[in-house]
């Protein structure tokens, strides 16, 4: 039972009710612990201040991260404008002399190879003439296979363009590729596989009044002149303005 007048205004509400031997036991918990109370309330303000410097340096941090984006952003192309490569120059002689002649000769030494595999491929081309193989036919199928042959020649190096053994080699492998078609146009005689023109037919007839005839051979006998003057007599017919037909 409190040791006080409860209805007493100068007693705070929450201990009007406390027994003395409350009061007591608070009075002692607080001097066991006030020292312990102060420093966990000292701890608590530098851990408060720790905070609020964190802080501070995390938002510098922030603003520099900013600026520094800024900068990189304001020094980029704009879009749409891509970084043009940068072309290196020629290289010094005095630095290196052997890179140096190489970048000189080369265009000259481009340009003479691919002449040069020029004159290889016109090699192979008389050389096929010259060599047709068993069946005669070497050239007209380098000739139906001519571009496939450049095209597999052009994915080699330039030295091996300008070499006619190079093209040969080509033409061996682009004609084993097509080996049963060119046997089966071998088998049939298909002149149009080769590029042959195909034969219009056998020449036609002279006409008759161009032919010796059996008439002509008799009237020849009977009166003692030769075949070709009585044919040529018949020839020179006439009824009217038109020659003469039937005799």
């Amino acid at each position: 039972m409190a040791f006080w007048d409860k209805t007493d205004a100068r007693i705070p509400e929450k201990v009007r009710d406390l027994s003395p031997e409350r009061m007591l036991e608070l009075v002692n918990f607080y001097e066991a612990n006030k020292d312990r109370v102060a420093t966990l309330e000292g701890d608590l303000n530098t851990t408060k201040q720790t905070l609020s410097n964190v802080e501070t340096q995390f938002t510098e941090t922030k603003n520099k991260l900013a600026q520094l984006e800024a900068t990189v952003a304001s020094q980029q192309p704009p879009k749409g404008e891509p970084d043009k490569p940068v072309q290196p120059g020629p290289t010094d002689w005095f630095e290196d002399p052997r890179k140096a002649f190489f970048e000189q000769v080369k265009p000259l030494a481009d340009f003479s190879l691919g002449q040069g595999s020029q004159l290889a491929k016109m090699q192979l081309e008389q050389h096929l003439r010259e060599n047709p193989g068993k069946y005669g036919d070497n050239y007209k199928l380098y000739r139906k296979f001519q571009k496939e042959i450049s095209d597999l020649m052009s994915r080699e190096a330039l030295a091996n363009q300008a070499n006619p053994q190079a093209w040969l080699n080509a033409f061996s492998l682009i004609k084993g590729f097509h080996d049963e078609e060119i046997s089966e146009a071998r088998r049939v005689g298909d002149g149009e596989f080769f590029g042959e023109v195909a034969s219009k037919g056998a020449a036609s007839e002279p006409p008759k009044e161009d032919v010796i005839t059996d008439k002509d051979k008799d009237l020849a006998k009977k009166y003692g002149v030769s075949a070709t003057e009585v044919q040529a007599a018949r020839k020179g017919l006439t009824i009217g303005d038109q020659p003469a037909k039937g005799f």
